[in-house]
């Protein structure tokens, strides 16, 4: 996926160089390219900000528009100090995270060290819900990628 080549707020980016945003979005595209030997499938831009210039150049390059409705981050108070660190969310508040959960919610989990030690819980309270995951791409996921918004947590939150 395409994430930007130096993860900037592409709508604050828009308003100061609006041809900064094409240059950061087909950086990222040629670097992901020369690395994986394949152009990338997906965009996601830092923070849920998507102006309509960058979902239109996203498109251009045969990329789907990848968005979130839950961020795992909000467990953590979007405290970028502790992502390596072996923070233990509260069973409270990871059942509340549960609770608000809804079918087709598209989650935001970052590959931080505090994600790894929470996820298990994380997805045995889902299990027990009822939840099952699927990864992007995914016939389940399809419908979910097409309407997703931000619903929960700080939707600027990367």
């Amino acid at each position: 996926a395409n994430h930007t080549y130096n993860h900037p707020n592409l709508i604050e980016l828009e308003q100061k160089d609006p041809m900064q945003v094409r240059r950061e979005i087909t950086q990222c595209t040629t670097a992901i390219r020369n690395a994986a030997g394949t152009p990338p499938v997906y965009f996601r831009a830092p923070f849920g900000a998507f102006p309509p210039e960058s979902i239109q150049i996203a498109a251009q390059d045969g990329m789907s528009i990848m968005r979130w409705t839950a961020s795992f981050d909000s467990l953590f108070g979007f405290q970028r100090a502790s992502e390596e660190q072996a923070v233990q969310v509260p069973t409270e508040a990871m059942q509340h995270f549960v609770d608000a959960l809804q079918s087709g919610d598209i989650i935001l989990i970052h590959d931080h060290l505090r994600s790894a030690v929470n996820l298990e819980a994380f997805m045995n309270l889902a299990e027990k819900k009822g939840f099952s995951f699927a990864l992007p791409g995914h016939e389940l996921s399809s419908e979910a990628l097409a309407k997703a918004t931000p619903r929960l947590g700080d939707p600027n939150n990367d």
